[in-house]
């Protein structure tokens, strides 16, 4: 969260600007599930909002935004980064399509 972040950021570091990247959350629960991850920049696109406003200092928070798509869909993610495009007004980068994961105990 925003007032998290600043706490985080005010440090005693010049910190001017800050960069999300996907951690699957705030995904839309509604429609197709290859569109779910837009609901993510939709929501640190609100956050990013809020601190551009001046309100919160001067750091821009989430001046580029790092999404998720699935890229395995072939043709149709481009709908997928249309949408992402559309909803980071002008904050999003590109995507990151985390690593292999188990759920193995033995695989740390």
């Amino acid at each position: 969260m925003l007032d998290e972040l600043l706490i985080d950021t005010s440090g005693g570091h010049n910190i001017t600007e800050t960069v999300f990247v996907e951690c699957s959350a705030m995904y839309r629960k509604d429609g197709s599930e290859s569109m779910s991850p837009v609901g993510e920049t939709e929501f640190v696109t609100g956050i990013a909002a809020q601190s551009a406003s001046g309100q919160y200092g001067d750091t821009k928070v989430a001046a580029g935004i790092v999404g998720y798509a699935d890229l395995s869909l072939g043709d149709a993610v481009t709908e997928v980064l249309e949408a992402h495009i559309a909803a980071g007004s002008n904050r999003f980068r590109g995507v990151r399509n985390s690593s292999c994961w188990d759920t193995s105990p033995e695989i740390v």
